[in-house]
């Protein structure tokens, strides 16, 4: 549990930062360098739409958004997604807190749960294993020695859709709230932070609260926990644009 009273803190995911969103990989960046009033971040999974070690150690495809998070000299606490979760060394070298199953913040009294939401379909039992294999450093170490990044490079050159996709499924939409309620009532967390499905929004469902994030593709989102409350707000020309809040 990680205690941020008092503190402002932006929550951002699926930003999917690389050549296959350029459009919103510009904005994040150009938003991060602008806006400043808050005190901490938290990058809540496919910040990155690739993100690799040997690669980036090779091809450096990251450079500019690590530099831009290292310059901004706040706590920056960073959950994996399903697009980057095998670079957590390079995280680590420029000062970036890593949770690889999300964790616990509290804040003014209240305290939520923050994940990225992958996993959270029941039908996903393959990746979930795949992702504990990666996260116990096993099949990372073997795929290093096995699998050249060149391979994985050309991959996402070619291969990767993330520049004709758009949002997930209403079913998995559901699954994501339904299942990250499941979770909040079981540990007792007044709500639950999610990315993952690209959907922005925030639920009062009883006494607890859903928020999702959204997404850098085609919503430019992104919530701010004050206060012990959550606001979800839009990029739009000029600024930003604030959601309404459940009540």
């Amino acid at each position: 549990m990680i205690d941020l009273t008092n503190k402002k803190v932006l929550i951002v995911s699926d930003i999917h930062y690389g050549e296959k969103n350029k459009k919103g990989s510009e904005l994040f960046l150009k938003f991060i360098k602008n806006y400043k009033d808050y005190d901490a971040m938290i990058l809540n999974g496919d910040i990155f739409d690739f993100f690799y070690e040997p690669v980036e150690n090779k091809y450096h495809l990251n450079k500019e958004i690590l530099t831009d998070f290292k310059n901004l000299n706040k706590d920056i606490y960073f959950i994996p997604g399903n697009h980057d979760f095998w670079g957590k060394n390079i995280l680590l070298k420029n000062g970036i807190h890593y949770y690889p199953y999300g964790f616990g913040v509290m804040q003014n009294g209240k305290r939520f749960f923050v994940h990225h939401g992958d996993g959270f379909n029941p039908k996903d039992i393959g990746y979930t294993i795949l992702k504990g294999l990666t996260h116990s450093g096993l099949l990372f170490e073997i795929g290093k020695l096995i699998i050249p990044a060149s391979f994985f490079y050309r991959y996402i050159r070619d291969v990767s859709r993330t520049d004709s996709f758009v949002s997930h499924s209403r079913i998995e939409v559901e699954y994501l709230e339904k299942t990250g309620i499941k979770i909040a009532k079981k540990y007792g967390y007044d709500g639950i932070i999610t990315g993952h499905s690209h959907y922005p929004y925030i639920k009062k469902i009883g006494d607890l609260i859903y928020a999702n994030s959204g997404d850098f593709l085609i919503n430019f989102s992104y919530l701010v926990l004050e206060n012990g409350e959550i606001l979800l707000n839009y990029i739009v020309p000029g600024g930003t644009k604030p959601a309404s809040v459940p009540s």
